[in-house]
């Protein structure tokens, strides 16, 4: 069992960000992405990300706790990022979350790129 802590939000309530308990910071990002695992292949909209993890609106819904493999497909030009193994956390409606399991160096280095100058925008 892992040690990591995930927050799902409950419709109609309100939360201020002090009541958010996610370990790393999210993000607001709207691109397209794909995701693949066992009996499941799909594709869906990215909502939300961090260092660690996304949020995503798909049609195709994976079960709670199915690994599968995503391909972000990042704005402004970015080459596209390679998830190899992510868990799915949280389920509600069309609303899905993922921790990340695996990323390969390189697209872990640009995630990280990407957050920090995603947070330096939203904080000016």
């Amino acid at each position: 069992m892992c040690g990591h802590h995930f927050f799902v939000r409950q419709p109609g309530q309100v939360y201020s960000p002090e009541e958010d308990k996610r370990e790393y910071v999210r993000v607001r990002v709207q691109c397209l992405l794909t995701f693949t695992g066992k009996d499941i292949k799909g594709h869906g909209q990215l909502i939300d990300l961090s260092l660690r993890g996304c949020g995503m609106e798909t049609d195709t819904v994976p079960l709670r706790g199915q690994v599968v493999q995503l391909t972000l497909r990042m704005p402004d030009g970015r080459n596209p990022l390679d998830i190899e193994a992510a868990v799915v956390r949280y389920v509600q409606g069309s609303r899905v979350g993922v921790e990340f399991l695996r990323i390969a160096e390189k697209p872990e280095a640009e995630l990280r790129d990407f957050v920090q100058e995603r947070l330096r925008q939203q904080s000016r």
